[in-house]
């Protein structure tokens, strides 16, 4: 998932890291060293890659890949329209578990040094 532009989502960016994980639904989680594995919204302008990817700022990311981003975490219903269940933000990320797990919102990814 995306969003179209960053000032979608208010609040204050901080840098995260963690690791994309592909979950068995095939939905893409950020596992944090805290534990938590929230769904992850991509900076605006990425893409599906092959092989379950995401394309997101002119680089590549699969399951396992370890990435910096500024971005905030916030909860499903903070996503635009994310309080309508027929809405592409709440049905997605309902499907994708986010109304449990919450959401992380990237408007800008790299990946992190080893």
């Amino acid at each position: 998932a995306q969003l179209q532009s960053t000032d979608q989502v208010e609040g204050v960016r901080e840098p995260i890291r963690g690791t994309v994980s592909v979950a068995s639904n095939g939905c893409l989680r950020l596992l944090i060293d805290d534990g938590t594995a929230p769904w992850i919204v991509w900076p605006p302008g990425s893409e599906l890659a092959d092989n379950g990817g995401v394309i997101a700022d002119g680089s590549r990311y699969y399951d396992g890949d370890a990435l910096v981003g500024a971005g905030l975490l916030v909860e499903l219903t903070d996503l635009p329209a994310g309080d309508d269940p027929d809405s592409y933000f709440s049905s997605f990320g309902g499907y994708c578990g986010a109304d449990e797990t919450g959401v992380v919102v990237f408007d800008a990814v790299a990946h992190a040094e080893a």
